[in-house]
């Protein structure tokens, strides 16, 4: 049987076997700790085989007890496996045994590095190669709950080239030739030249400028460009911190 995964240096930790009659496979249910024949053992992985020394336990109920046996129902047994099943330097444990004229059918318990029963974040200090706010790593959040993420769109940093597509205004198509005036409005503000530099054509309707930081130094930064015959062009700018 596969048994849940149990993190490693786990103490007080219990297996379930399964104990069937070796002859027709029914569930044998009056096995005990000093039953003729019984011999439970463990195996880490890599490691010899344990033998256990079993004891008895008087209710489901009883705290952990190291060779604790006890039968559960329809032939399952609750087994407490010493700490040392469990310490660290294995990735699994397999525990078997025999009874005679019956079958153990055993576990094969997974040991992990993680803990799975917590809920948080499985016991883990940090995400294996992916610290938060790192090259590569994971994005933060602020006092404000955004997200950080790493983008070009930075708040007081000049941003060169800024391209962007004039249209003409009966036709709709990509217009050539133009003299375009640009403004911006920083945080909600007029609007106004600032120290925007000079429009340029690259073309096929596209045009470009270089903003100055201070034009960009806002956390919503608007740009309409306009030019004769040519539709008006907005587009507002969310920046990062």
């Amino acid at each position: 049987m596969l048994h849940p995964a149990i993190k490693k240096g786990s103490t007080d930790r219990s297996v379930y076997l399964r104990i069937v009659d070796s002859t027709d496979g029914t569930p044998e249910t009056g096995v005990v700790f000093n039953t003729s024949g019984v011999d439970l053992w463990y195996r880490r992985d890599g490691a010899a085989k344990v033998s256990i020394t079993e004891a008895t336990l008087s209710a489901l109920t009883d705290a952990h007890s190291d060779g604790g046996f006890l039968h559960v129902g329809d032939g399952y047994y609750r087994l407490d496996l010493p700490d040392a099943a469990f310490a660290t330097g294995s990735n699994s444990v397999l525990v078997g045994g025999t009874v005679t004229g019956m079958v153990v059918l055993g576990a094969l318990v997974p040991l992990v590095d993680y803990d799975p029963q917590d809920t948080v974040r499985l016991g883990l200090t940090a995400l294996p190669n992916a610290a938060a706010a790192a090259s590569g790593g994971l994005p933060t959040v602020d006092s404000a709950n955004d997200v950080g993420i790493q983008t070009g769109l930075k708040k007081n940093q000049a941003w060169n080239n800024f391209t962007f597509l004039m249209v003409d205004n009966t036709t709709e198509v990509p217009a050539t030739g133009l003299t375009v005036t640009a403004t911006r409005s920083i945080d909600g503000g007029a609007f106004g030249a600032g120290t925007l530099g000079a429009v340029s054509e690259i073309g096929s309707g596209y045009y470009k400028l270089n903003i100055p930081q201070a034009d960009l130094n806002g956390d919503t930064v608007t740009l309409v460009f306009s030019a004769t015959g040519a539709k008006t062009h907005g587009v507002t700018l969310r920046l990062e911190p």
